[in-house]
């Protein structure tokens, strides 16, 4: 076994505090979160690319029907069927018009995609290097331990207090990344309420103004359309950003086709009355059901989320601050053994280098978003698309431009949360694996125990046989 110095000890120290500040990151979670979701957001991407291209081959197809049906009527038979002939030259535009507006719909669609993606993959290479930097500190503080103690564990402490901090930390980054899932998915959700509150908003607003008013009328309703178009695409990223095991209770996936396919038909709904007031309902109920999903992430994240954390980080920071201390306890008495000089060793007499380090590295407040999740960067926000030439149309985020959400729901009329397992995964796997480990490691070292008293005893009997 290799001699122990002072350098070691200070090279561990300073190895924890690296790893403490990436930990407080929780960097390679976050980098398979992004990872993840910019992967999804692609496929998505090939999903859209194709429909596209569909819808684009449809929309051509009706533009022929009507220019054929406007070329092949001669002025005799025009005459002749006058009524009839714009019946149909009306059918034909109006089908044109819907299969021109699900291509830009679609279109747009893909626009936004894209820029979600680009967005998510940023932020993922930016991560990638703190990521790696973190494994390698993990190989590096493994390595220092294992030549300090010549493979093994210092004590049969470190071991115990070890294997209980790592259950804790895999249970405590679990719930961190389902935090930071479910904060960003909220910024998303709060960003298609405040959309959806514009959309019924302006299409009120369509309703007071004469038909003869064409442009503006038309400009109202694309503003409308663009908004929706933005809510429904930051509906479903916040659905594919918390995975398959979340099922939202309110704008399931089926409400957001039946919104998708009104906002297609909108240009002939503003048309007539019926179809408009149809289409009111639609959005305002839409509207309404994305305010109780945003009452209902709200309730999960304060009541269940952020308690399991605040729970865990303290559990946490109580047996890292043991193995810790246990740690440099054990170092310390290394290097006394290899003839060291330990002098200038004492707790208090090396504070400055572990400031922090005995007291737990678990300090970072997780049930806060950071400065740059409040900024939004690399969460992938649809925004909506302007009017026209108006590139300056303002977001529906600023909350002038919308009226009150809905009354807020009571407690009790809310849907239930999501169960532990489907927030966190399966937690309890991970008591069991541990508690098994521990009970065999307490035999290895009964049995070591029970070996060593075996020897010792077959040596006295061998001295007393030599005394007679």
């Amino acid at each position: 076994m290799s001699e122990v110095d002072k350098s070691q000890l200070m090279r561990y120290i300073d190895i924890e505090k690296e790893i403490q500040q990436l930990e407080s990151q929780n960097v390679l979670k976050n980098y398979e979160v992004r990872k993840k979701a910019a992967v999804d957001v692609a496929e998505t991407i090939k999903s859209v690319e194709i429909t596209l291209q569909q819808l684009s081959v449809q929309t051509k197809k009706e533009k022929a029907d009507v220019d054929n049906l406007q070329k092949q009527k001669s002025i005799g038979d025009y005459l002749k069927s006058e009524a009839d002939y714009n019946i149909q030259l009306s059918r034909e535009q109006e089908e044109y018009l819907e299969a021109r507006n699900k291509e830009e719909v679609a279109r747009q669609q893909l626009e936004d995609l894209k820029k979600q993606h680009s967005d998510l993959q940023s932020k993922a290479d930016e991560i990638k290097g703190p990521a790696g930097q973190l494994e390698k500190l993990y190989e590096e503080r493994d390595s220092l331990l294992s030549d300090i103690f010549g493979g093994e564990y210092g004590s049969e402490k470190e071991n115990l207090l070890e294997a209980q901090f790592d259950q804790l930390m895999d249970r405590k980054q679990r719930v961190g990344v389902a935090h930071y899932k479910w904060t960003n998915a909220r910024i998303l959700l709060q960003h298609a309420v405040n959309q959806l509150s514009h959309s019924v908003q302006k299409w009120t607003e369509l309703g007071k103004i004469p038909p003869q008013e064409c442009t503006i009328r038309y400009n109202v309703a694309t503003e409308t359309r663009n908004n929706n178009i933005a809510a429904i695409q930051n509906t479903r990223s916040c659905t594919r950003y918390l995975g398959d095991k979340i099922e939202f209770p309110y704008c399931k996936e089926e409400e957001m086709c039946t919104m998708e396919r009104a906002t297609q038909n909108i240009y002939i709904d503003m048309q007539d009355l019926q179809r408009y007031r149809h289409a009111h309902q639609c959005y305002d109920i839409t509207m309404r059901r994305a305010a109780a999903l945003l009452q209902w992430f709200d309730n999960v994240i304060q009541n269940t989320i952020q308690t399991d954390l605040k729970k865990v980080t303290e559990e946490a920071r109580k047996v890292e601050k043991e193995l810790r201390a246990e740690r440099i306890k054990l170092i310390r008495d290394k290097v006394a053994e290899s003839g060291g000089d330990v002098k200038g060793l004492t707790d208090a007499e090396m504070m400055p280098g572990l400031k922090g380090l005995t007291d737990g590295f678990s300090k970072a407040d997780q049930t806060k978003l950071s400065d740059e999740d409040m900024d939004m960067k690399g969460i992938g926000i649809t925004r909506p698309a302007p009017v026209g030439d108006d590139h300056n149309i303002p977001d529906a985020q600023q909350h002038e431009m919308h009226p009150p959400a809905p009354t807020p729901l009571p407690l009790a009329e809310l849907a239930p949360q999501p169960c532990e397992q489907d927030l966190f995964g399966d937690i309890s796997e991970l008591k069991e694996q541990y508690k098994k480990d521990t009970e065999e490691f307490k035999k290895a070292q009964d049995l070591n125990k029970a070996r060593m008293e075996q020897g010792l005893q077959a040596k006295l009997a061998a001295r007393r046989h030599k005394k007679k």
